[in-house]
């Protein structure tokens, strides 16, 4: 996938706002800023993931209060991939992105490793993995776990092979890359999550 044909989560209007249960009784606040607010049925996340029916129906601080809305803050988490995770959980798949941008896929994976929602991902992530066979432009980390995740050998070459020819290591012994000599971060779950294993 070349991503700079993909929609920027910076074109995302700063608050997402979406009621997903019509009969909701959780509100999700996700994200800072741009910050999200997502309205949901906590019987429907307990059911599709054994962190959220722990994290709501356990003894955390985020289960139901006795008075007032039932409102959980996620901050840590990207808005614009939260709503495409929730997509996903509620089987709303008109409503997922055909080409969603760099960044978000990029959340969107972090999150589904985060909560353990591989099973929901890997049926949606075979059927959407022919979308991602172009070679990127860019060759972030992000980039890299992205072509790991939907295994494409192609391009996860092709990125390691331009890290290879334009990294050096720097006086501080760290990898660094690009003309500006950026330290190179790799996201310390590269490896653990693909479409094959889990």
């Amino acid at each position: 996938m070349n991503f700079s044909d993909a929609v920027s989560t910076e074109d995302v209007a700063p608050t997402v706002c979406e009621t997903f249960e019509k009969h909701y009784d959780l509100i999700l606040v996700v994200g800072t800023s741009p910050k999200g607010e997502f309205k949901v049925c906590s019987r429907t996340l307990a059911r599709s993931n054994k962190v959220f029916d722990k994290m709501l129906y356990g003894p955390f601080l985020e289960r139901k209060p006795t008075t007032g809305d039932w409102v959980v803050n996620l901050p840590e988490d990207n808005p614009s991939a939260f709503q495409i995770f929730l997509d996903l959980v509620h089987r709303f798949s008109p409503a997922i992105p055909q080409r969603p941008a760099e960044d978000t896929l990029y959340h969107l994976v972090s999150t589904i490793h985060y909560y353990n929602m591989y099973d929901i991902f890997q049926k949606w992530g075979l059927k959407s993995r022919r979308k991602y066979t172009t070679s990127s432009s860019t060759n972030s980390p992000e980039a890299l776990w992205i072509a790991w995740v939907f295994g494409l050998e192609n391009q996860i070459e092709n990125i390691l092979g331009n890290v290879t020819n334009q990294s050096k290591i720097d006086s501080g012994g760290r990898l660094c890359f690009g003309e500006k000599g950026q330290p190179y971060h790799l996201d310390s779950h590269l490896g653990e999550f693909d479409l094959e294993s889990k």
